[in-house]
């Protein structure tokens, strides 16, 4: 039976206009938001005035590429502003709870306006559920009072920026792609009862019926493609038939 997309308004669907993967993940989503993806530091969600901390957002991490250019001191101030900005290694498993300079900037930016076209929108509108693909919206509805709050991970492992100051007290729940996600969440102190292992979000078309025929056929031929000198396969292969089944 082909599943059919849900034409029942569940919850706001929010990304930010900070590259193409927060908007990927928000848009097989876009059926069950209220007025379908809003789109935070566009020009379309966002009132004018809003738009400069977006920007100011964005160029702090324009900024990180560019000062790579500058001469004599570049290389150095790239060094120093990219361990700032880097995720730490994943071993030893330890306390990463602490607030960077990234989560109180951001946390600033919130307080001076950051996210409030949309949080107005949706005390105004509708008070569902938020989910959003961006950090910045959960914190802002978080500290705006909403209610529940949901923040979609895009990446295989994120920076400290994606929790905010107090993980203990924070309110927002977290939906994960994998493993690895998880524990870094973990390690930035959000407790195990506020993460949730989803997978990340695909859209129908990509994935066909109950079965995931389309998803799987895909799949099956990209392991082949990925792999030409047949180094995947013997070591593998029983896995991928069992999952993938015989004709894929």
């Amino acid at each position: 039976m082909e599943p059919q997309e849900t034409t029942k308004v569940l919850a706001w669907i929010t990304a930010a206009d900070m590259g193409l993967g927060h908007k990927r993940a928000a848009w097989p989503l876009r059926s069950c938001g209220k007025g379908g993806v809003v789109i935070a530091g566009s020009d379309k969600d966002t009132e004018p005035d809003e738009l400069a901390l977006w920007n100011r957002l964005r160029g702090a991490y324009e900024s990180l590429s560019r000062l790579k250019t500058l001469p004599v001191i570049g290389n150095f101030l790239f060094g120093l502003m990219d361990t700032l900005m880097s995720i730490p290694t994943a071993y030893p498993f330890r306390d990463l709870s602490k607030p960077t300079i990234q989560v109180n900037f951001v946390r600033r930016l919130i307080r001076q306006g950051l996210c409030k076209t949309f949080i107005a929108q949706v005390k105004r509108e509708n008070p569902l559920p938020v989910v959003t693909t961006f950090y910045a919206q959960a914190m802002a509805a978080e500290e705006a009072g909403l209610g529940r709050v949901y923040c979609v991970i895009c990446d295989a492992d994120i920076n400290r920026v994606w929790v905010p100051a107090d993980p203990k007290k924070s309110r927002i729940e977290y939906f994960v792609p994998c493993g690895k996600a998880l524990r870094r969440l973990k390690q930035y102190g959000v407790p195990d009862e506020r993460i949730f292992m989803t997978g990340f979000p695909l859209p129908l078309g990509l994935t066909g019926d109950s079965e995931l025929s389309v998803l799987k056929k895909d799949l099956g031929r990209r392991l082949a493609r990925l792999d030409p000198q047949d180094r995947f396969w013997p070591l593998h292969g029983p896995s991928v038939q069992h999952f993938l089944g015989d004709e894929n």
